[in-house]
């Protein structure tokens, strides 16, 4: 099923309407279903805790973060890679999917690192950082 423009990565309102179409009068039905709301990241780790919907935990971090607006592949993989060396694992970043990250054996370290990682980093975290102690010591 090819629903999205290669160029803009977005939903074609035409071959998404073709698509369903299809699958609607394949299945006798005479009304097209709706159109889904874009998810988000967030939308896609709450969803993969409810039962129904246990097979987004296979679903890679890299594929979930690379199809958001305004991600491509490096920055993807930056953030997977930043939670692989935060939290010591030494797994391919093939591997890490949603399953991983939520895994409640880390006790939340993998989340914690992955909240990290989706922060902007623009200024140092005091004045004089490095080269000054932090004033919280």
């Amino acid at each position: 099923m090819k629903i999205t423009d290669p160029g803009t990565r977005t939903i074609d309102e035409a071959l998404f309407a073709a698509e369903m179409a299809k699958v609607a009068f394949a299945g006798g039905q005479t009304q097209l279903p709706a159109r889904p709301a874009p998810a988000t990241v967030a939308d896609v780790l709450a969803a993969s805790a409810m039962k129904e919907n246990r097979p987004l935990l296979r679903l890679r971090l890299t594929i979930l973060l690379r199809y958001q607006p305004g991600w491509g592949r490096l920055r993807a993989e930056g953030v997977v890679d930043h939670v692989l060396s935060v939290t010591g694992a030494k797994l391919d970043r093939r591997l890490v999917n949603v399953g991983w990250l939520l895994d409640p054996r880390a006790g939340g370290r993998r989340y914690a690192a992955w909240l990290d990682a989706l922060q902007p980093k623009k200024d140092p975290p005091w004045s004089g950082f490095p080269h000054t102690r932090s004033s919280g010591f």
